[in-house]
């Protein structure tokens, strides 16, 4: 059953992201300079298009021609406005799945301490396989949201969580 929206969830999410950029910062930085490059993109390809078509594409159909020159710099800057969109969604998913990474593997080195911290007898009474799936799974359940998935893709193609994958 899907867990009520309250107004503590966002701000139980807010904390959990404090967590992960201050233990991240710099590739937090990084991926939310990645994700303005792209945003900044998606909007300059509008106007680009929007420019190349008004100087470039409707006086061609007025007068019947144009140079080379304004159709090779409408193309270049096409290109160029692309390019730097690519980079944007490369940089913020590289970054925000390094981020993520770094975080589960942060996570797990910590319960595998606590494991370590714990009297032999108990180690004796729960197998390993148990122990070390255990500490896998806690971490990627509080982990999962940092991925850097496509919206409005369905989470559950993020999720490793067999919860998240029937919804």
């Amino acid at each position: 059953m899907p867990q009520k929206v309250t107004s503590d969830i966002p701000a139980q999410g807010m904390r959990v992201l404090g967590v992960a950029v201050r233990a991240e910062p710099l590739l937090f930085t990084l991926a939310v300079v990645f994700s303005g490059l792209y945003a900044a993109m998606t909007v300059a390809s509008a106007w680009v298009l929007g420019r190349v078509t008004e100087d470039v594409v409707l006086p061609a159909f007025d007068h019947g021609h144009t140079t080379a020159g304004a159709l090779s710099l409408g193309g270049l800057v096409i290109v160029g406005v692309a390019a730097l969109k690519a980079i944007g969604v490369a940089g913020r998913r590289l970054f925000a799945g390094m981020m993520q990474y770094n975080m589960q593997a942060t996570y797990r080195r910590a319960v595998t301490r606590q494991y370590l911290r714990l009297p032999l007898a108990w180690h004796h009474r729960h197998p390993t396989g148990q122990l070390l799936s255990n500490a896998n799974a806690d971490v990627e359940a509080a982990w999962p949201r940092s991925r850097p998935c496509r919206w409005p893709r369905a989470w559950s193609s993020c999720s490793s969580s067999p919860r998240s994958r029937s919804s």
